[in-house]
């Protein structure tokens, strides 16, 4: 998971297909689908943190599921329309 600028939290969902942005209320602000069933995690990268990037797994997934879906456990990226927040760095 992940936060954007905006104080928003984005979670990759196992099994779920979809990374979720919350508003801090807990309610869900938007989603973006994914066409792999496993999505492990995200983090904003690029100069300007506007590129949501995406990793995804191939665990325990059958012959027939790995045919459906050819990119599980590949690596994804998307222009959300929102940045994420810079990295802090280590103090000590």
């Amino acid at each position: 998971m992940t936060l954007d600028a905006d104080g928003m939290l984005w979670v990759a969902v196992w099994d779920g297909s979809v990374v979720r942005r919350y508003r801090p209320d807990g309610a869900v602000e938007s989603e973006v689908r994914l066409p792999v069933s496993q999505p492990t995690s995200c983090a904003f990268g690029d100069a300007d943190l506007g590129t949501l990037y995406i990793t995804s797994a191939r665990d325990e997934l059958t012959a027939e599921e790995l045919a459906a879906e050819p990119h599980a456990g590949g690596v994804f990226a998307c222009r959300s329309g929102v940045v994420g927040r810079a990295a802090a760095e280590y103090a000590g």
